[in-house]
């Protein structure tokens, strides 16, 4: 499993571990192999932080996931439960549920996204009457035009 963003994978990361503690200075390896010494420490950071067993392995030299493991301005579960009962009590879109629930309609949008409820349910569709006649293909005549017929005087115009 790779990061798409990861330019330097878990070769490159050893590489550049291995001629670190060979005595090699951190910019001529990041001069090499084409990014900042910063990329080269900071590999060689993860290896010092990295248990036996990891580095036996080699997963200290994995890609990790790009998601921040604690987020400030996260919503807590009972935020997300008040927009989520206002969405399925109203059926409302995210521009309408900034009035009841007080948050931006962006945050309202990630939070449906995120829960699956992003597609409004469907209103109560109309019925029409069906009309069955004895002979098929009988037409039916409706006369619209009647009840202002009977206003209209064609000789006063």
């Amino acid at each position: 499993m790779s990061d798409g963003r990861c330019r330097f994978g878990p070769r490159a990361k050893r590489e550049m571990v291995s001629r670190l503690l060979a005595g090699e200075k951190a910019r001529a390896i990041a001069r090499s192999l084409g990014c900042s010494p910063s990329t080269v420490t900071a590999a060689r950071d993860r290896w010092l932080q990295a248990s036996e067993h990891q580095r036996d392995d080699g997963s200290w030299c994995l890609p990790r996931r790009p998601v921040p493991k604690w987020c400030p301005w996260k919503l807590s579960p009972v935020e997300e439960q008040r927009i989520l009962d206002a969405r399925a009590r109203t059926n409302w879109g995210p521009m309408r549920l900034q009035a009841i629930t007080g948050r931006h309609r962006g945050t309202i949008s990630r939070v449906l996204v995120r829960h699956g409820v992003s597609r409004r349910r469907r209103g109560q569709r109309q019925t029409f009457r069906r009309f069955e006649w004895s002979q098929p293909g009988a037409l039916l005549h409706i006369d619209a035009y009647s009840a202002r017929r009977s206003s209209f005087n064609p000789a006063t115009g």
